[in-house]
């Protein structure tokens, strides 16, 4: 009984955290392509991601990949991000 109930919790447990992992794919696949100096690349799952759910890690990891791309303020208001930036 108790091993029956441990495999039971653990797999409910492992759903749950591949769950979590493709709602945030997109965020999940902005982190490696950052990790691997693909900034431009980045941005762009860090703004889809941020379509699906605003997310405050989220937000701070597209300023950094602009951060990496050089872009200024003025670059950034142009591109007219496809959400609201909150403050952080």
């Amino acid at each position: 009984m108790g091993m029956r109930l441990f495999i039971i919790i653990g797999c409910l447990f492992l759903s749950k955290i591949c769950t979590a992992q493709i709602k945030d794919a997109h965020a999940y696949n902005g982190n490696k392509l950052y990790a691997n100096g693909k900034y431009k690349e980045a941005t762009a799952e860090y703004q889809l991601a941020l379509k699906k759910k605003k997310n405050k890690e989220t937000q701070y990891n597209l300023g950094n990949s602009f951060y990496q791309q050089k872009t200024t303020r003025k670059q950034i208001n142009n591109m007219r991000l496809p959400v609201e930036i909150q403050k952080i």
